[in-house]
């Protein structure tokens, strides 16, 4: 691939003849740059010999180099001129620039190649549309670092991320939720983490995700598997609007009423543009994988909610105890493969109704495979209102939500509350409870 603007021997020459100067300059490129990111194949061998030095202590110049790839020059696949003239260009001021340089027309050919082989290969679309969905999240990946990290860069990354939290007038870490009290208690979600939501039902879970969807700022996907994206829509619209969700299924709206829903349609449609929502009949969890990359790469992707963790597919054989914890285990993995947060919503069992106290224990969770342990915060929704309701045989239109963080592996553990109103699923924040 003859293509000049596919390469730069000029900086790949830069980089190679300021580290042989000065062997202290690999630590500013060793991080950065693998030797495939080297267009030339001399410059691909001399620095693949610079990393098996540095890795084994041994300082090198001209001379130790040519030493250590005398097989090649043997063979004819280098010559000393060779390594002599492109370890010649030394330039300390640009290094940085030059690495950056080198990587990016690493990754431009990563790109065209990636395209080349799906135009030339056989095969159907879909796994075409597969393949190359795949080679882009990996070019897309500048940054990525080898999960193996000196002790000295991971706490200078803990410095900066405590730096970060400071400079943040609320004080919070990770992607805020915009609900005060919640992003105080999980120092918002953060990158990484898996965070469960668990309850029995008509507790309000699919409120709850919507009152974290209904404020959230980032590109959040939220994957329905719950209830149909009309539903959800029509819930967001009495939410917003005030106006009971029933009357908004029946239709029969008055002049005000279409007003409002006007006003609140034209604002949600606006400002949300941020949130993408995909609703499967059904789903597993590669299926996840592949549509979380979908959307990373066309948009960009900060947080995925899924409502409910109990309803994707298993894609292995076992019990449901086992297939929920391939689930669990690959929920983790995709939240930290993709860099974002990942939210699950879960039902818990059964055992909770019956004890006379129906507040959710950690322990309900555990007939949901490793979910438990695979999480790094556990909330559990509970509402007293809605069992004295049903043992007196009577509707409630408003309760109090409560969420005990049961587990919070960076923050603190305890309760949060919310006034909820059933007719129109507004959660409001109880402050001072």
């Amino acid at each position: 691939m003859e293509n000049k603007q596919l390469y730069s021997l000029e900086s790949e020459e830069a980089i190679l003849g300021t580290i042989t100067a000065n062997n202290k300059y690999m630590l500013k490129v060793i991080g950065e740059l693998e030797d495939k990111d080297f267009y030339n194949s001399k410059n691909q061998m001399i620095y693949r010999a610079m990393c098996n030095l540095y890795k084994n202590s041994i300082p090198f110049d001209i001379v130790v180099l040519s030493e250590k790839l005398s097989n090649e020059v043997k063979n004819g696949a280098i010559t000393l001129t060779d390594i002599a003239e492109k370890t010649s260009h030394i330039d300390y001021g640009t290094l940085s620039s030059h690495v950056k340089i080198v990587k990016e027309k690493s990754r431009e050919r990563k790109l065209v190649n990636a395209c080349q082989r799906v135009i030339s290969s056989e095969g159907n679309v879909n796994s075409k549309i597969n393949y190359l969905q795949n080679e882009l999240l990996e070019v897309n990946q500048v940054n990525r670092k080898d999960s193996i990290k000196n002790m000295s860069d991971v706490m200078f990354d803990t410095l900066e991320g405590i730096e970060n939290t400071y400079n943040n007038e609320m004080g919070v870490r990770g992607f805020k939720t915009g609900i005060l009290s919640l992003d105080k208690v999980m120092n918002g979600l953060n990158k990484k983490d898996f965070i469960v939501f668990g309850a029995r039902p008509s507790m309000g879970k699919t409120a709850f995700s919507l009152a974290i969807l209904n404020n959230i700022e980032v590109n959040t996907l939220y994957i329905q598997l719950d209830m149909s994206t009309e539903g959800m829509g029509q819930r967001l619209l009495a939410m917003n609007s005030g106006i009971e969700n029933t009357v908004l299924a029946r239709g029969k709206l008055n002049n005000n009423e279409w007003d409002k829903v006007r006003d609140t349609f034209n604002y949600i449609a606006a400002k949300k543009k941020n949130i993408f929502i995909y609703e499967p009949s059904s789903i597993t969890i590669n299926e996840i994988r592949l549509v979380a990359k979908e959307v990373q790469l066309r948009h960009g992707l900060d947080v995925i909610i899924i409502d409910h963790i109990g309803k994707i597919k298993p894609s292995t054989k076992g019990t449901r105890y086992e297939q929920m914890n391939v689930i669990s285990n690959e929920l983790k993995a995709i939240a930290k493969e993709l860099n974002i947060a990942m939210v699950g919503l879960c039902q818990l069992s059964r055992a909770t109704e019956q004890r006379s106290d129906k507040r959710p224990l950690l322990s309900d969770l555990r007939d949901t495979g490793s979910i438990e342990q695979d999480a790094d915060v556990i909330g559990l929704l509970y509402r007293e209102g809605y069992y004295k309701a049903r043992e007196e045989g009577t509707d409630i239109q408003d309760d109090v939500l409560e969420i005990n963080f049961a587990k919070n592996r960076n923050g603190r553990t305890g309760a949060i509350y919310f006034d909820y109103n059933l007719p129109t699923q507004r959660l409001t924040e109880k402050f001072g409870k």
